[in-house]
């Protein structure tokens, strides 16, 4: 298993940073945990990536795209 790191930019000066666990294949990793926070990325996508000079991961593209996620909110009021 490896920590691939999805950034992306949430306004101008400010981004927003995951890592996910996926499964090393040849060149490509395929997710193996439910993003939270990283879009356009599911359960089971394969993906493309590439080393920085620490040895991370980050994600350059995605090849293959099986799953959807829907990320549901309840707010919940405690009536007296």
């Amino acid at each position: 298993m490896q920590q691939v790191f999805f950034v992306q930019k949430i306004n101008d000066n400010e981004f927003e940073t995951e890592s996910l666990w996926c499964k090393k294949e040849g060149d490509y990793f395929i997710i193996d945990n439910i993003p939270f926070i990283a879009r356009r990325v599911a359960l089971g996508d394969t993906i493309k990536a590439e080393y920085d000079e620490e040895d991370k991961a980050f994600i350059l593209m995605i090849l293959k795209k099986f799953q959807a996620i829907v990320q549901l909110g309840f707010i919940f009021k405690l009536l007296n």
